[in-house]
């Protein structure tokens, strides 16, 4: 009678694990793992919070928001993997993570916006279903945070902006 029950459970668990195989992680590098190296953890502040994104192969910023790749590289850089200019975080997965800033204050501007981008590794396809999952930590300095974060699916990529320009208009 156990073994009964230890076969069904067996073949439940065997069909959960081929189901599992089926999906497709569309998001290239969601981890933030893939990189150039640490080409600018060592540029001086604030230069290096303009170039942290460029570090990264397959993500980009598409606004002159100034969007963070955080990285063990230089542990006397200000974002550092764990301890950086925002707290203390450990990467979900891997060693590196992104940050933005989803608020702006005076004397910068109330409008102020951060975002990362990047493409599908493939197209998405009409009336099949997908699910998305994402890692959020508000870093522990931090006097604001949202609840109003979200993801936009576009054909087009955000790449051709003013150059002052710090607000997609979604």
């Amino acid at each position: 009678m156990g073994n009964k029950y230890l076969n069904v459970l067996g073949f439940l668990f065997g069909i959960f694990l081929n189901h599992m195989s089926l999906a497709q992680n569309l998001i290239q590098d969601g981890g933030f793992e893939v990189n150039v190296g640490c080409a600018h953890s060592n540029l001086p502040y604030p230069q290096y919070f303009n170039w942290s994104m460029k570090d990264l192969l397959y993500w980009n910023q598409p606004t002159s928001g100034t969007s963070d790749f955080y990285n063990p590289c230089n542990p006397l850089s200000l974002l550092y993997v764990p301890h950086n200019l925002f707290g203390y975080q450990v990467a979900h997965g891997g060693t590196n993570y992104a940050g933005i800033a989803c608020y702006g204050v005076p004397p910068v501007s109330i409008d102020y916006r951060e975002y990362i981008q990047t493409q599908l590794s493939s197209p998405l396809i009409r009336n099949k279903l997908y699910v998305f999952e994402m890692y959020v930590s508000v870093g522990d300095s931090s006097n604001y945070h949202t609840s109003d974060l979200g993801v936009v699916l576009t054909a087009v990529s955000y790449t051709h902006l003013r150059a002052h320009e710090t607000v997609l208009d979604l």
